[in-house]
C-alpha cells in the first residue's frame, strides 16, 4: 500500500495524507483519523507514522534486576529522570547480550539515550545517541560513551583497612564472586598499600553468587581451618550469607569473625548484627547520571567523567574493641 493509494482512498491529496502522518495543525482531526483508519486496515500505519513522541526514551541496561541493588538503581533513575519513558533490559552479565541490546535500542527502537549500569564490555563503536554509563567502580575506560558516573572505593576500603591495622588485625580475608574480580582487585591494592600481606588462602571467589556465595566460602574457611579474623565481601548479600554461616556454626560477630560488605543496602543496618558496609553513593551517582543524559541529549555542557567517592559505615558486625 503506497501513500497515493491510502490517500486516494479517503479522498484527499497526498499532500494532506503525509501531513496527516506527520502531525501537521495543517489538517483537521476528523480528516487525520480517516487516514489512519484506512492505513491500519491496510496493515501499514506504522510505515507512515512519523509523528515524534512526546517524552524522550531512554534505555537502561543492566546486567540483572533480580538483586536489591540494581533495582535500587532502576527505582533511583526512574526517581530522577520523572517526564521520561524508561525500557529496561538485561544484559545478564553477557558482552554478547548486552553488545545486542545496545544495537537493538539504537536501529530498531529510537531510543533518545541508553544508560548501561556495571557494562561487562568495553564500549569502543560509535552512535548517534548519548551512552551514559553507570559504574559501580572506577576501572573500565570506554572510548564512545557519551559520559560516565563511577564510584571510587579507594579511599573508603583503605579507611576500613586502617582501622583494622589500628587495632592489630592483619588475618584479613576475602571473598567474592566472578562478577567481583575489580573489587578484589581493589581488596588486595589496599592490603598492599597499607603494608599487610596477603594469605592466598584467606581469598575466596565463589561460583555461587548472593548470600549462597558468601555461606560457601565460609564452609570453605572453616574445612580448611582458615576461618579469618576480619573479613571483606564484595557485596552485601555475600556478606549476609557468611554471617548466617558463622552463626550457624556457634562463632560471635565481631568477636570471633568482623565483616564487612559493599553496596550499603537499606537492609544493612537492621540486620543482627547491623552489617558495617561501603556504600557506592547510588542516589548521588543516579542523580549525576540522569543529568548527564538531560544534558547531553539538550546540547549542554557535561563533564565526560564525574566519580563520587564511597563511604565507609562503620556498624556492630565490624566494631572490634580488642584486637
Amino acid at each position: 500500500m503506497t501513500l497515493s493509494q491510502i490517500a486516494k482512498e479517503a479522498h484527499v491529496s497526498v499532500s494532506t495524507a503525509s501531513k496527516a502522518f506527520s502531525g501537521s495543525n495543517e489538517v483537521n482531526e476528523e480528516t487525520r483519523e480517516l487516514v489512519f483508519e484506512i492505513a491500519k486496515k491496510h496493515g501499514c500505519f506504522k510505515k507512515f507514522y512519523n509523528i515524534k513522541y512526546p517524552k524522550l526514551v531512554i534505555a537502561i541496561i543492566a546486567p540483572e534486576f533480580s538483586s536489591m541493588y540494581y533495582s535500587r538503581y532502576l527505582s533511583l533513575l526512574q526517581k530522577n529522570l520523572p517526564n521520561c519513558e524508561l525500557c529496561v533490559s538485561t544484559g545478564k552479565f553477557s558482552a554478547e547480550c548486552e553488545g545486542d541490546l545496545i544495537d537493538y535500542y539504537y536501529k530498531h527502537a529510537s531510543v533518545d539515550g541508553i544508560i548501561l549500569i556495571d557494562p561487562v564490555s568495553s564500549i569502543d563503536f560509535s552512535i548517534e545517541i548519548p551512552i551514559v554509563v553507570l559504574h559501580n567502580t572506577q576501572t573500565t575506560k570506554h572510548k564512545a560513551v557519551s559520559a560516565a558516573v563511577s564510584a571510587s572505593f579507594r579511599e573508603a576500603m583503605n579507611e576500613a583497612m586502617r582501622y583494622l591495622k589500628s587495632r592489630d588485625i592483619t588475618d584479613i580475608g576475602f571473598i567474592g564472586e566472578d562478577n567481583t574480580k575489580s573489587k578484589e582487585c581493589l581488596f588486595r591494592e589496599t592490603m598492599n598499600e597499607i603494608g599487610i600481606p596477603i594469605n592466598e588462602s584467606l581469598v575466596k571467589r565463589t561460583a555461587e553468587r548472593f548470600e549462597n556465595g558468601g555461606y560457601q566460602a565460609m564452609d570453605a574457611f572453616l574445612h580448611e581451618n582458615t576461618i579469618p579474623r576480619a573479613i571483606i565481601c564484595a557485596y552485601d548479600y555475600m556478606a549476609i550469607g557468611a554471617m548466617k554461616y558463622l552463626t550457624d556454626h556457634g562463632y560471635k560477630i565481631p568477636q570471633d569473625v568482623a565483616i564487612l560488605g559493599m553496596d550499603d543496602l537499606p537492609l544493612a543496618p537492621y540486620l543482627n548484627p547491623p552489617l558495617a558496609s561501603i556504600s557506592s553513593s547510588p542516589e548521588i551517582r543516579c542523580q549525576l547520571t540522569a543529568e548527564a543524559m538531560l544534558k547531553i541529549i539538550n546540547n549542554e555542557e557535561t563533564q565526560s567523567s564525574i566519580v563520587v567517592p564511597a563511604e565507609f559505615h562503620n556498624r556492630e558486625s565490624f566494631y572490634i574493641h580488642n584486637a
